[in-house]
């Protein structure tokens, strides 16, 4: 199954970047399964689970992490980025 994991990084109050992995599991994830990916240093929950039907793909939205500078904010995304993440 097609899965995007979708992370969203703010800085000072606004949304800063969005982070997201394509995978192909074989199996759909459930809100409550914690997921492990190497840009965590522990396993995280999605807050939201989502099927597009239109791009026939299982959406996992993560809670956002928030920062209070750009800069902490850019060290996130890089490492996301690292990590085979896509960082718009």
């Amino acid at each position: 199954m097609k899965v995007s994991l979708r992370a969203n990084i703010i800085a000072a109050n606004t949304l800063h970047t969005i982070a997201e992995l394509e995978v192909d599991l074989p199996f759909a994830p459930t809100p409550e399964m914690a997921i492990g990916q190497s840009a965590w240093e522990e396993p995280r929950t999605p807050s939201s689970v989502m099927y597009d039907i239109d791009d026939k793909i299982l959406i996992l939205m993560f809670h956002a992490e928030k920062f209070d500078s750009k800069e902490k904010a850019d060290a996130l995304a890089a490492r996301y980025k690292h990590c085979g993440w896509q960082v718009e």
